[in-house]
């Protein structure tokens, strides 16, 4: 299967780093300065030709690193300075942790980055790859050196000689190497032993990358102008060529895409191997081709930009369900990217993909009044669905998710706030349905399943004249108990024949407004 090349982009001179951020693409370019570039159109939106920059690197937080000549600057969101550290010489290689340290290489150090304060240790080896996990570093050396530095130790403590440059480190699931004669180690840290093995071999590997997800590997293989996929096994699952040879690459923050550059000054995006199946049978499904191949060539372009934008709420698989939408998809996604920020709100912490496939397919005016509901109501959706799971909780032996609306549902139908408080009273009749149910024999009542009950709640979006008949069945089980106990005949007789009223007019209520089958 080969992968999917999405953007090419000219750029002013050799990049020398690239780096893939929330929102943008940075690139180094040495004596040239740097440049940020937009993603999905391949818009240079900044170019700065000073200070020279050798190094780039996004944090997670979306602030932007430049590692200069001697000096590692930090910009802010709008890539507007915030404050600058002093290193011994230029900066080599950047990345950010798991846990949100920064770590820097040049020239015999290391630097270690938290917050506004920067620690240097002198290592001895003129390093130039880094990748760090926990207190552990991996550092590697134009003269084929790999270190592994210990933060809490402040010192090498471990060491090996591959006889080739380290051209590449990344930690994911384990740390990889890779060199310039090809090879691709794993390196095992667990058990501190760092017992290495070749993971795979090709004639020469400029740089390789963990995804974010740490289920895939990419490889740039110079030699033979190239990106190589792999799974964690080593295996090679799909490749894209290229038009230059690859010098760094760096993922999308979502996964969905690696950017590369090359020495002949160009800079690529391609698709991963599951993104680029995902796009493809979704172009596929949609029939495009019928209106002609300039649709599907839009179509495209449009899925990928959909996806860029949701990734990092929806799991590339979940896209899938973009082909329920058939022939209509072209202009059903219109839809969806008029409104992708307001969907990018809810998303996932309220709705599905799957949910907003399956309101699109009622058309745009039907989809553009649900996303107008959930939007507007998102604060109380949250807690609607809070209670709604609460009530699943107590009720899993006699109600299923599915015979309840969801709460978007209800909020559309009633309005959230009185949603919200029919679930509580749903919640709270369940519980005296239950303590009247474990009665029955003892009034000689026949009352409908508590689960009934709480769905003809539902379905007649009315709870409270419900609860008071419960809560009064609660009472005259209690009062006859006591009664009983009096020995007091009539008062007895008097209660259970209020009780068989009340118990025959509920039943009868739930019986005839609910639909045959419903609970089946």
């Amino acid at each position: 299967m080969m992968s999917v090349k999405r953007l090419k982009v000219r750029l002013l001179t050799p990049p020398e780093d690239v780096s893939w951020g929330p929102k943008y693409i940075a690139t180094a370019l040495g004596s040239k300065g740097f440049q940020i570039v937009e993603p999905h159109e391949g818009k240079i939106v900044l170019d700065k030709p000073e200070p020279p920059v050798h190094s780039v690197l996004w944090s997670s937080q979306g602030t932007l690193y430049l590692g200069t000549e001697d000096k590692i600057i930090v910009l802010d969101r709008n890539l507007e300075k915030k404050y600058s550290f002093e290193v011994p010489s230029q900066v080599e290689h950047m990345v950010e942790t798991k846990d949100k340290k920064v770590l820097a290489v040049g020239e015999g150090w290391l630097a270690k980055i938290e917050g506004k304060g920067i620690e240097i240790f002198n290592v001895g080896y003129s390093v130039w790859r880094v990748a760090g996990k926990g207190e552990f570093v991996a550092l590697g050396s134009k003269d084929g050196r790999l270190l592994i530095f210990d933060l809490n130790k402040g010192k090498v403590i471990w060491s090996a000689d591959f006889q080739s440059i380290i051209t590449g480190l990344s930690w994911g699931p384990f740390l990889l190497a890779s060199d310039a004669s090809g090879h691709i180690y794993s390196i095992n840290t667990k058990d501190e032993t760092f017992e290495f093995k070749v993971l795979a071999k090709y004639k020469n590997v400029s740089d390789l990358m963990w995804n974010p997800k740490g289920d895939e590997i990419v490889v740039s293989i110079s030699s033979e102008k190239r990106l190589a996929f792999l799974n964690q096994l080593g295996s090679e699952v799909s490749s894209v060529d290229l038009e230059g040879t690859p010098t760094s690459l760096d993922y999308s923050p979502t996964s969905i895409e690696v950017v590369v550059v090359l020495e002949n000054g160009e800079l690529e995006t391609v698709a991963t191997p599951k993104a680029g199946k995902v796009v493809e049978e979704l172009v596929k499904a949609s029939k495009c081709i019928k209106e002609g191949k300039v649709v599907c060539e839009a179509l495209e372009k449009a899925l990928w930009r959909t996806i860029g934008m949701l990734a990092p709420d929806v799991n590339v698989d979940e896209f899938y369900a973009l082909k329920q939408l058939g022939e209509k998809m072209p202009e059903l996604l219109v839809c969806l990217q008029k409104r992708i920020t307001d969907l990018r709100k809810v998303i996932r912490n309220i709705i599905t993909l799957e949910d907003v496939v399956e309101v699109l397919k009622g058309g745009c005016e039907r989809f553009e009044r649900w996303l107008d509901t959930i939007v507007n109501n998102a604060t109380c959706i949250v807690k609607l669905s809070e209670e709604l799971e609460k009530l699943f909780d107590i009720a899993s032996a006699d109600l299923l998710a599915a015979q309840v609306p969801t709460s978007v549902h209800l909020a559309e139908q009633m309005g959230c706030e009185r949603a919200l408080e029919l679930v509580k009273c749903a919640i709270k009749t369940y519980k005296k349905m239950k303590d009247v149910w474990d009665a029955e024999e003892e009034l000689g009542i026949s009352l409908p399943p508590p689960g009934e009950v709480v769905v003809y709640l539902f379905l007649v979006g009315d709870c409270e004249e419900v609860y008071q008949k419960v809560s009064r069945l609660s009472e005259l089980k209690e009062l006859a108990r006591q009664k009983a106990a009096e020995g007091d005949v009539e008062s007895v007789i008097k209660i259970v024949r209020e009780a068989n009223a009340i118990a025959e007019e509920l039943r009868e209520k739930v019986e005839t407004a609910l639909p045959e089958g419903i609970l089946e």
